[in-house]
Formats: C-alpha cells, structure tokens, sequence
C-alpha cells in the first residue's frame, strides 16, 4: 500500500476480488480445501479496515465470493463493504450439482462439468420432454 501513495492513487488497483476458503470446486485439490485461505466472515473486513486506513476504499472496488449463496450472507458482505458480490455455487445448484468433486476430471455423474457426452445426458434439462436448448443470442 506504501507504493501505490508513492506513486499516486491512479495506481491502484481498479478492483480487488477476495475469493474466501469458504468456497471452491471440486477441481481443487483437498489440501488446499482443508487448510488454505480465511473465512470470509474473517477475510473482508481486514481488506476493508486496511483499504480504509489507506485512504483507498473508495478508488479500489472490492469484489467478494465464496459461499455467498443466500440474500442474507449477500447483504452481510454489501454492510461489510464489499461493492460487488458474485456466486457460483447457488446456479451450480440449480443446474443439478451434487457436489461429485469430479469438476477438474471430465467425469462430472450430472454432466453439469464435463465435455462427455454421454455423461451430458445426464444433465436433467436434456432428458426433460419440455426442456429445449440454450440457444446463444448474438
């Protein structure tokens, strides 16, 4: 933080994203699942009171993940000073992950993470009588 007021505050950072150990993929390997990185709960506000000691919370935007899934959590990190808040986890949900631990290995069993086809037709939405395509608009 000393560097960027050395040389300017147009320096810093157009944004942060803090990522917390809350979250993650199956792709991740399970030591670093079990004993890298801080809560969130811990983790935003310590990059927040050291934004604000800097005098650079309102140049840094802050972008913050991990676990958010519900509006509740959603709001607690927006009071705690978080500008944006994105999830991954609640539209994995919804598209029909059981959490296999299968993402980095093309052997998702719902076909939600793989390119194999046959373990594609897994994914509910293909086998529905009423589900059509997600066509790309462009």
């Amino acid at each position: 933080m000393d560097a960027i007021h050395d040389r300017g505050i147009e320096s810093a950072p157009d944004f942060i994203t803090l990522d917390s150990a809350d979250g993650g993929t199956g792709a991740a390997p399970q030591s670093l699942m079990d004993f890298m990185g801080l809560p969130i709960k811990q983790s935003l506000p310590m990059l927040v009171d050291v934004l604000e000691s800097y005098g650079l919370k309102q140049r840094v935007k802050v972008i913050v993940s991990g676990k958010l899934v519900n509006p509740a959590e959603v709001a607690w990190a927006m009071c705690m000073g978080a500008d944006f808040v994105v999830s991954a986890r609640g539209f994995m949900f919804s598209l029909g992950c059981i959490q296999a631990l299968q993402c980095n290995k093309n052997s998702c069993p719902t076909g939600i993470t793989t390119h194999n086809p046959k373990l594609q037709k897994g994914w509910w939405w293909l086998t529905k009588p009423s589900a059509s395509p997600i066509t790309p608009r462009i």
